[in-house]
């Protein structure tokens, strides 16, 4: 809402409606319901990871059902961005803001999307494209901290040209490892390295099944020869990162909660630039944060410090290597150490053992019954009714038998 304080200060106020934690708890709880009925029911599914998708989203939701925890993103996202001239975050007024209400400056500008909005303030569309992803970039790569819903109607184009952005209820989060892993997919891509896109695919990806490594290595080929003689910065990126989400699908690989968002802000931006620039490409954005970490990589600080956190961990280990020996060497003496071991696969053939055994047992009831009602009948000592049972119940207890023996085909 557009709103004034009693100073004149013109804000925008957002607030919470009524039960609107009741209502979305209770949708909350059905999707995670349908999520493990998705998961245990339908393997296409359950790749994706239904159930910690919708965990993923019941954290989002939760988050920006928050509006003061979404007012301190806003003031974190002006920090970092507070020497960038092409990029307004909105100003949080904390004595007007609470669980439920967000007051915060109010940004007159038009939407990211408004083309003729945007030439009427005398923008150029094609740099506005190229600030968007530039800004979009520095958060993943320069910061790993992201807003996660970038589309136009969070975006609003300022008269000075500046991008402002709205709506942090939705951010991800992507550490440092997920940064250098992208890096090296683009470079791996970029060099046509099959090999280490395998890597790659399978450190990225959590396996719910077993992989069959060699259809994944024909797949990733087949993924990376698409690139062939494309150079870096004229990468497809949003087709590229869908593309590596289809074969971690494909071979029961979970890709994490973050990274889905984060390729799909990828494809979400990509489509905005092209929109407002038929000629926009992201890989041109990429390229050179790309290049500038790989140099930051080898650069000699950061080499030092990776050697300094190395051996903080190697003299932690050492530490600890001998305290750890010796309190097992204690529990071996006292006679305290125990090992558990899990048998996996074992059930199906516990279940033959059995139903083989218990076979033998009817086989040799029956077999004895037959034989003692012969010795009778030949003894003559008995009588018919006495035999004719015996023979009667033999007789069945060695067709059921058969009749199992022929059903389950092991004959």
């Amino acid at each position: 809402h557009r709103a004034v304080t009693h100073d004149g200060t013109l804000v925008a106020v957002k607030i919470r409606r009524p039960n609107a934690v009741r209502d979305i708890e209770r949708d909350l709880a059905l999707m995670t319901d349908l999520a493990i009925l998705a998961e245990r029911h339908l393997p296409e599914i359950a790749v994706f990871d239904p159930v910690g998708l919708v965990r993923h989203f019941s954290r989002i939701i939760r988050r920006e059902l928050n509006f003061r925890r979404e007012g301190q993103t806003i003031e974190e996202f002006r920090r970092l961005f507070r020497d960038d001239a092409t990029l307004r975050v909105p100003r949080v007024f904390d004595k007007l803001t609470t669980d439920a209400v967000l007051t915060m400056e109010y940004l007159d500008g038009c939407r990211a999307d408004d083309l003729k909005g945007i030439t009427s303030a005398c923008v150029s569309p094609s740099a506005l494209a190229s600030n968007g992803a530039h800004i979009f970039l520095r958060q993943v790569f320069e910061f790993g901290v992201f807003h996660g819903d970038p589309h136009p109607g969070n975006m609003r184009v300022m008269p000075d040209g500046s991008v402002g952005l709205l709506d942090f209820g939705m951010v991800g989060v992507i550490d440092e490892t997920k940064r250098e892993q992208l890096i090296d997919l683009f470079l791996a891509v970029d060099r046509q390295d099959s090999a280490r896109c395998v890597e790659l695919v399978k450190e990225i990806g959590q396996p719910s099944r077993s992989i069959d490594e060699v259809l994944l290595r024909a797949d990733v080929r087949d993924f990376v020869e698409n690139y062939y003689g494309v150079s870096l910065d004229q990468l497809n990126v949003g087709r590229m990162l869908t593309d590596l989400v289809s074969i971690l699908a494909n071979h029961g690989l979970r890709c994490p909660a973050d990274l889905m968002l984060l390729i799909r802000c990828f494809v979400t931006l990509e489509g905005l630039g092209r929109e407002l620039d038929p000629n926009f490409n992201l890989a041109n954005e990429v390229a050179p944060f790309v290049t500038r970490m790989v140099r930051e990589r080898y650069s000699p600080r950061r080499i030092l410090d990776r050697s300094l956190n190395d051996l903080k961990m190697l003299l932690k280990a050492a530490h600890e290597l001998p305290l750890e020996l010796r309190d097992t060497l204690k529990k071996i003496s006292q006679d305290e150490l125990k090992l558990q071991f899990e048998h996996r696969g074992l059930d199906q053939l516990i279940t033959e053992f059995d139903r083989s055994s218990n076979r033998v047992v009817v086989g040799l009831v029956t077999s004895s019954l037959i034989v003692a009602s012969a010795l009778i009948v030949r003894a003559g000592s008995a009588s018919p009714w006495l035999t004719i049972p015996i023979f009667v119940i033999s007789g069945l207890l060695g067709v059921w038998l058969i009749y199992g023996i022929l059903r389950s085909g092991r004959l």
